[in-house]
């Protein structure tokens, strides 16, 4: 499967190298670089929020562990499917010692806080952008209610029924909650800068306020749309949000993607090069029931 993943990793590099070869040639190395440390940074915040989740459902984990795992299950995200992330993580996780019955809730569960810590940070920046735009404020406290437990604790519930017991994810006290919320939102502004910073190096005279929040909501619904790494979803939101016109928005959303896929292959493949070497610990044998 690992190999799989970085296969469709390059295979996406190679099939949108021709859209972005004028971007590339035209920006600013220096610019392009720091856009990537950028975007490696918030992959890390990202990581270390799942590392919190892990913690706070009963499996505390060091760091190079969990951010191991992340990254080697992250390049699951680029094979068709939608689901191959979530079962990465879950898996290597695992491997590692994680019961499945905190591995896969607690994967699920960081997902769904990146996604609302994400509306968050966009309805954060987005007033920023326009006089008439203050409205989107008001989203924020409506999203911080979204995970209190008495929203929470039914839809959990359905949840459990609907996987026959087999996913039952805990309910989390909500300044739990909320401390994995603020965790996860410098992540998204790390993220958000790198699009700007890819605008800024291809000398475009963009809003980078502007560009950031698209940046964030396009990763939203690249991640709840099931496509392969948000493959193309995530550039026509882009387009739409950023105020670019269509054709420099397309450039810049490209590149971005491109410096992004080559942050994910490196550290998916360091990721997985400290598996080989690292091994999986013995799993304790549990004996078969009588009969």
């Amino acid at each position: 499967m690992g190999l799989l993943a970085v296969g469709f990793c390059g295979w996406t590099l190679i099939a949108e190298w021709s859209t972005v070869r004028a971007a590339v040639s035209a920006a600013d190395p220096a610019v392009v670089t720091a856009a990537a440390v950028g975007g490696l940074a918030g992959t890390i915040c990202v990581a270390e929020q799942w590392r919190w989740v892990l913690g706070a459902l009963g499996a505390p984990t060091g760091r190079r562990r969990a951010w191991t795992w992340f990254f080697a299950g992250e390049l699951g995200k680029y094979v068709p499917g939608g689901v191959w992330a979530v079962v990465g993580r879950g898996e290597l996780a695992h491997r590692g010692g994680v019961p499945r019955a905190v591995a896969y809730p607690a994967t699920l569960l960081s997902l769904g806080v990146f996604c609302l810590s994400g509306g968050i940070g966009w309805a954060a920046l987005y007033p920023f952008t326009g006089p008439a735009r203050w409205w989107t404020v008001l989203l924020i406290p409506v999203l911080l209610t979204v995970v209190h437990p008495a929203v929470l604790r039914p839809v959990f519930a359905i949840l459990g029924r609907v996987s026959r017991g087999r996913l039952i994810v805990p309910v989390l006290p909500w300044p739990r909650m909320l401390g994995l919320v603020g965790v996860t939102l410098p992540g998204w502004l790390l993220l958000g800068a790198t699009s700007a910073l890819v605008a800024g190096s291809l000398g475009l005279t963009a809003d980078p306020v502007a560009v950031a929040g698209a940046a964030i909501a396009a990763w939203v619904v690249g991640v709840l749309v099931p496509v392969p790494a948000g493959a193309g979803i995530r550039e026509v939101a882009f387009a739409v949000g950023s105020g670019l016109p269509a054709g420099p928005a397309v450039l810049v959303a490209a590149l971005a993607r491109v410096v992004f896929v080559v942050v994910d292959l490196a550290t998916g493949l360091l990721a997985l090069t400290l598996l080989r070497r690292t091994g999986a610990p013995p799993r304790p044998v549990v004996p078969a029931p009588p009969g």
